[in-house]
């Protein structure tokens, strides 16, 4: 990628970060365009929901990771983990927030950006635990530790890292906006 075109990726994930969450969310799903299924298959969903399967069976039909970008849970400011069959047990999360209209395409940064708007305004209640658990430490790795994934890695996380690629610096600046983001809203938020 150019460093033209590197720059406007940078200035479209600052865009976002200037956004509220729901005008993210829609801003994303113009960008990359509306999910095209549901996340698990309905007819395994509900069997698993009534006790005859073990585990709900995923849409590979809708997977967009050959183009470097991942599936988020548009209810993720109201639930954690929603991918996560016992998250979902436990939170009882309905089927109807698994359909294609609860669903957006992102890349690395913009789910990590995502994720730093709804902990902002949820006040740190969602958002944080898949943010701190998942998405800093692999943007730490990936962009500022500079562990690019080994060519024995899935080819679906090089195509990510190489989606949301950013050098070093602009990783850190990037990184370092979001942090003091949170840091602001969250300061008198007790956990």
């Amino acid at each position: 990628m150019t460093t033209k075109a590197r720059e406007k990726q940078l200035s479209h994930y600052n865009k976002l970060l200037n956004l509220n969450y729901t005008d993210a969310v829609q801003a994303l799903l113009a960008d990359h365009g509306v999910v095209s299924g549901n996340y698990f298959i309905e007819e395994s969903y509900n069997k698993w929901i009534a006790g005859n399967i073990k585990s709900p069976q995923k849409n590979k039909t809708i997977s967009r990771t050959g183009e470097g970008l991942e599936l988020h849970h548009n209810a993720e400011d109201e639930y954690e983990d929603m991918g996560n069959p016992l998250a979902i047990q436990k939170q009882d999360i309905p089927f109807s927030l698994q359909t294609a209209e609860a669903l957006c395409y992102v890349d690395k940064w913009e789910h990590t950006i995502l994720h730093a708007l709804i902990a902002r305004e949820t006040k740190g209640q969602h958002g944080l635990r898949g943010l701190n658990t998942y998405l800093i430490p692999t943007i730490k790795a990936w962009y500022i530790d500079e562990e690019t994934p080994s060519s024995s890695a899935p080819q679906w996380i090089q195509n990510c890292y190489k989606t949301a690629y950013l050098d070093k610096d602009a990783a850190k600046a990037l990184l370092t906006k979001i942090i003091n983001m949170l840091d602001d809203a969250l300061k008198d938020v007790t956990f």
